[in-house]
């Protein structure tokens, strides 16, 4: 799994992240920001706000 945190409000990945998953071999990949809503991206990254992320770490 592969996150980057943003707080801009309109969050994306940054070219250094697809290299890293890319390098990595993660199936996986989110960008994780403080507010907004849970949205695809581009090059299958996941766009999720904060809350949503931590909630799913605490139930897994």
């Amino acid at each position: 799994m592969a996150i980057e945190v943003k707080r801009a409000g309109a969050p994306q990945a940054e070219p250094g992240f697809f290299v890293a998953y890319d390098d990595l071999g993660v199936d996986n990949r989110f960008v994780v920001s403080a507010g907004g809503e849970d949205n695809p991206a581009k090059g299958g990254v996941k766009l999720r706000t904060l809350l949503r992320q931590s909630t799913r770490f605490v139930n897994s």
